[in-house]
């Protein structure tokens, strides 16, 4: 419950943020699946949703990651930006899989 009303603030503060509210959620359904079988799958899973919200990641950002989480081959991968989105996912995801109520700075 706390988590909801983390990202419900963050969400309404936002509205980049707030407009990609759905994208967020299927991030982490997509993670859940991707770390299925982790004892803290779910806690991982809200800590990087919880911090890309806090990066204010657009909604085509938060679609990217969720196609890769899924598995789903992009040719446009081989770009400054996207290669810049894939480091930052990692570094999120190696915060959180150590710390599960880690957050990032704005």
């Amino acid at each position: 419950m706390k988590q909801l009303l983390i990202l419900f603030t963050v969400f309404s503060l936002s509205p980049v943020v707030a407009s990609a509210a759905p994208s967020y959620a299927a991030f982490e359904k997509a993670c859940r699946e991707q770390l299925e079988g982790h004892k803290k799958a779910k806690e991982v899973c809200a800590c990087m949703s919880r911090n890309f919200a806090i990066k204010k990641l657009d909604d085509r950002q938060v679609r990217l990651l969720t196609e890769l989480y899924r598995g789903v081959e992009h040719g446009a991968v081989d770009n400054g930006e996207n290669n810049a989105l894939f480091e930052f996912e990692e570094d999120v995801a190696m915060l959180c899989l150590k710390n599960q109520r880690a957050v990032i700075k704005p």
